[in-house]
């Protein structure tokens, strides 16, 4: 949200995992939350700040509840078909990535969408489990570069892949990694600032507890992944 603000995006963000995001929560920008699930639900219930009285922060808080329901009943009626013949995942990630491209085909999207996937916390088994959700990664990955081929008028779209948390480099006693200090990222794009964004971890200069170091911090590479896409 930090990278964000420094960038003054006017909003809104749109998380479209079950969970929403609160990284993009607490900044300037209003951030919604829309799963594919919530697209069958009824439409969102109005509020109206008048009846907080004199109550100021009810009263915001139930202006921002307002301003969410309308923009997100907005973004439902602004969705597009996906491209006919276009093969999506049928589950998780897959469902994130069909709603995505609606979004973006429609000319209305919100400038940031947020997707997630689970079953990274590899503690146990990993090279059966972290083969899976790679497996998944990559189908979804594929079906949303083919749907943006076939959408007429997009426009132009940079995708950043993130770890919300590092790995060890030294296997456990389950064979898996518990919780490190750094991790990787990819990004792809129309627009990208560098092929590398950061400096190449090194095996010969590591933490404390022998983890890799990282070279940026989560808000230095948002913003320079922001940067590279026009920000």
């Amino acid at each position: 949200m930090a990278a964000l603000d420094r960038q003054h995006h006017p909003g809104p963000l749109l998380a479209l995992g079950p969970a929403g995001c609160p990284a993009m929560e607490g900044g300037a920008a209003l951030a919604l939350q829309l799963s594919p699930a919530e697209l069958n639900g009824r439409a969102l219930a109005g509020v109206d700040p008048a009846q907080a009285g004199s109550h100021a922060l009810l009263r915001r808080m139930l202006a921002l509840e307002q301003a969410g329901a309308q923009q997100l009943q907005l973004l439902r009626q602004q969705l597009v078909p996906l491209p006919p013949g276009l093969e999506i995942p049928p589950k998780g990630l897959g469902q994130q990535v069909a709603l995505a491209l609606r979004l973006i085909g429609s000319g209305a999207c919100p400038p940031v969408l947020q997707l997630a996937q689970g079953g990274y916390d590899t503690h146990a088994d990993q090279a059966a489990g972290h083969g899976r959700v790679l497996s998944e990664l990559s189908a979804a990955l594929a079906a949303l570069a083919a749907g943006l081929e076939r959408l007429p008028n997009r426009p132009a779209v940079t995708l950043l892949a993130v770890s919300e948390l590092g790995r060890r480099l030294r296997e456990n006693g389950s064979g898996g990694t518990d919780h490190g200090s750094a991790s990787v990222a990819l990004l792809v794009g129309d627009h990208l600032p560098d092929r590398l964004i950061g400096r190449y971890p090194s095996l010969s200069e590591l933490d404390d507890r022998g983890d890799l170091i990282a070279s940026l911090s989560p808000p230095e590479l948002y913003l320079q992944a922001l940067e590279g896409a026009g920000g």
